[in-house]
């Protein structure tokens, strides 16, 4: 094997990371819940290995970020009980 292809960098793309959400994303979340832009509060969950690999395997055949994920299965749980 050649030099450049041992070690995980050599079988993983790494590049720029993603923006958190996009300005439009987060302009669209506001709309939908009828306010204005607000103040971003951040929190920490905690949950199985197990489960996490799941998300991620589904948020990336999604093209999403996780955050974009809960957020949305969040808004849909709140938008359903109005």
């Amino acid at each position: 094997m050649a030099k450049g292809e041992l070690g995980l960098k050599g079988r993983l793309k790494i590049g720029k990371k993603k923006p958190i959400a996009s300005d439009k994303k987060i302009d669209q979340m506001v709309k939908t819940l009828g306010g204005e832009e607000e103040k971003i509060i951040k929190t920490s969950i905690h949950y199985p290995e197990g489960l996490y690999r799941k998300m991620k395997i589904k948020v990336a055949q999604d093209g999403t970020t996780i955050r974009d994920y809960l957020l949305g299965l969040i808004e849909a749980d709140l938008i359903k009980d109005d």
